[in-house]
């Protein structure tokens, strides 16, 4: 059964704190609320911010100590990891010809790890979609903050996202997104890529509203 991730055409308009708790909300839901609590415990929000960029392959400045973007840390993981869960559910082969339930998440789970660059914290936000299939919702959430326009003017501290960082957060969210399709194509039985990834591909980036060229 395919996933359901028909773009959605919304008027751009500014991103409230509601939408960025909602994003934050569906993509944690599946997750135990003792881990996301344990997380936020011990890492500040600076550390934890940037481990999620660099789990991303986006550098960081060593010695800053301020945050880079007005998004909360885990609505930023929300942001960058969504794209890569919907892939790696594209692939029709994770709930049909992979079998049982604990191959499929096993295989997942190798493959979203390799897609955080191997980033155990990050790993260990996005592990919980191993086994739970994505809903549209969570689509839908991604999409509005994808769309949209943050609410908040940033500063010389905290440089907003969609003026400062938006490029090329969008353009490692797309090559992530193609290098774990890739290697989900190499998995399949006639190694050839996957026409519901392929479609998945071009909507992420029609959503994100780039130009980049798929390969």
């Amino acid at each position: 059964m395919p996933l359901e991730t028909t773009p959605l055409r919304l008027t751009p308009q500014p991103l409230t704190a509601c939408e960025e708790s909602s994003l934050q909300a569906a993509f944690f839901i599946s997750a135990e609320p003792w881990l996301v609590q344990s997380i936020q415990r011990s890492h500040t929000d600076q550390v934890l911010e940037r481990e999620i960029l660099i789990s991303m392959g986006l550098q960081t400045p060593p010695d800053s100590d301020s945050r880079r973007s007005p998004l909360p840390s885990l609505t930023l993981g929300a942001y960058l990891y969504t794209p890569l869960v919907f892939v790696a559910w594209a692939n029709p082969a994770w709930y049909s010809v992979l079998g049982s339930n604990e191959k499929r998440q096993a295989m997942i789970g190798s493959l979203l790890m390799q897609a955080v660059a191997g980033n155990p914290l990050a790993f260990q936000l996005i592990q919980h979609w191993t086994v739970s299939r994505p809903p549209r919702t969570l689509w839908q959430n991604w999409v509005r903050c994808a769309t949209n326009q943050p609410d908040r003017e940033p500063s010389a501290m905290t440089p907003g996202i969609n003026r400062e960082m938006t490029p090329s957060i969008h353009r490692v969210i797309l090559e992530q997104c193609e290098q774990l399709a890739q290697s989900t194509t190499n998995l399949s039985i006639n190694k050839t890529q996957l026409k519901s990834q392929q479609r998945m591909l071009r909507t992420i980036a029609e959503t994100l509203n780039s130009d980049h060229t798929l390969n």
